[in-house]
């Protein structure tokens, strides 16, 4: 992966949030740029007004997990949440979302 380094980018950073959700509201009438997920961001764009652009570098995918005690794996509950995670992951990688 190439960084920021290499290709003679230095960041500097005007603003953090606690979440991802909010960094498209935040670009529009100034001269930043946020980095988000691309999910978020084509769904926020419009919304926004931001445009897209794809990023310079590579940035390795981003992975969810979730942590349960073991004995814990064959609860119901756990099981039908772990099924309906997997199932909305692959509807949003079809685009179906």
């Amino acid at each position: 992966m190439a960084g920021t380094d290499s290709l003679g980018i230095t960041r500097r950073i005007a603003a953090t949030s606690f979440g991802f959700v909010a960094l498209p509201a935040l670009v529009p009438g100034t001269e930043l740029i946020a980095t988000a997920h691309r999910r978020l961001a084509r769904r926020l764009a419009a919304a926004c007004a931001v445009e897209l652009r794809p990023l310079p570098l590579d940035i390795p995918p981003m992975t969810q997990n979730l942590q349960w005690h073991g004995y814990r794996t064959q609860d119901p509950g756990l099981v039908w949440l772990r099924a309906l995670l997997h199932r909305a992951a692959r509807r949003m990688d079809a685009g179906s979302v």
